[in-house]
């Protein structure tokens, strides 16, 4: 008498982690969210990559705890004052003789700056919105 699926030739239920929802035998990402399934999906280059934007996206717009914000600002403020830093140095090289490199500083210190705090923006917002959401519930 089989007592568990392996043995009666059943193949068992696949479940997403993430969504919840039922998934295909032999599935590495979820359909439905993206949210890896399998340890393949960590490894293989491409699924890997997408595995970890998920994860990113995850840490972005649902952070469940505030070690994850803060491992945020960790992380991106360094870019933040970078991005800060090369767009000053930009500025003052573009009032001076060599302005091509003035015209390349600037730019991508701006940019650096929109990505880094449009992604603490967001981390810090959910997590705050969360925060409130679940201690109106709680009363």
């Amino acid at each position: 008498m089989p007592t568990n699926c392996h043995e009666s030739g059943a193949t068992p239920l696949l479940l997403c982690p993430s969504c919840g929802k039922q998934q295909a035998h032999g599935q590495h990402m979820c359909r439905d969210c993206g949210s890896p399934l399998t340890p393949f999906a960590h490894s293989d280059p491409v699924m890997g990559v997408l595995s970890r934007g998920f994860a990113v996206q995850q840490a972005t717009t649902n952070p469940r705890k505030l070690i994850v914000v803060v491992g945020m600002w960790l992380c991106l403020l360094p870019m933040c004052l970078l991005g800060l830093g090369w767009f000053i140095c930009g500025i003052v090289i573009l009032f001076s003789p060599d302005r091509v490199l003035g015209l390349v500083l600037t730019p991508v210190g701006v940019v650096l700056i929109c990505i880094a705090t449009t992604i603490l923006w967001r981390t810090t917002s959910s997590y705050v919105r969360q925060q409130r959401g679940s201690g109106t519930r709680k009363e």
